[in-house]
């Protein structure tokens, strides 16, 4: 889960261990559960995440960046661990709400989105867990539709 804390450093090297070259040793870690503003930038050894989404060359003043999308960071989404393990414990928690499906999936939404599901998505999605032939499967299908609203655009991006 996210540690909400603010500040601090994630810098765990020695003094000048952080820069790099073809000979460097690589000890800077990236995987603290913090946002991306708290990790640290190594000019000259960015950290690839930050790369996928459109973060300024960090040896160069930038005053505005350009932004784009791509399918390479749709398929970070889908096939990154944290998103996985994140969709995962939203679908276990989901299960704290009851047996009935409709309700679980409201609770999804209202989680994520800060909303109800609308007849469409209702229909297509309770569709596709209520398909399911053993309560593994229905697990899988439902830690799928948590996956799928962490990903969307809806989620991603403020209004």
């Amino acid at each position: 889960s996210l540690d909400y804390r603010m500040g601090g450093s994630l810098l765990h090297v020695g003094n000048r261990e952080f820069l790099f070259d073809h000979t460097s040793k690589d000890a800077t870690k990236y995987d603290a559960p913090v946002r991306a503003l708290y990790l640290p930038v190594i000019r000259n050894h960015l950290y690839d995440l930050f790369g996928l989404f459109d973060y300024n060359d960090a040896a160069v003043p930038v005053g505005d960046r350009a932004a784009t999308v791509v399918p390479n960071q749709a398929l970070f989404l889908l096939n990154s661990p944290l998103v996985s393990d994140l969709a995962n414990s939203l679908a276990e928690e989901s299960r704290l709400v009851g047996a009935d499906s409709e309700a679980r999936l409201n609770w999804l939404f209202q989680h994520v989105l800060s909303r109800d599901p609308t007849a469409a998505e209702r229909g297509r999605l309770l569709g596709m867990v209520e398909q399911s032939t053993s309560p593994e499967m229905a697990d899988q299908r439902w830690a799928m539709v948590a996956q799928a609203l962490l990903i969307s655009n809806e989620f991603m991006y403020l209004p």
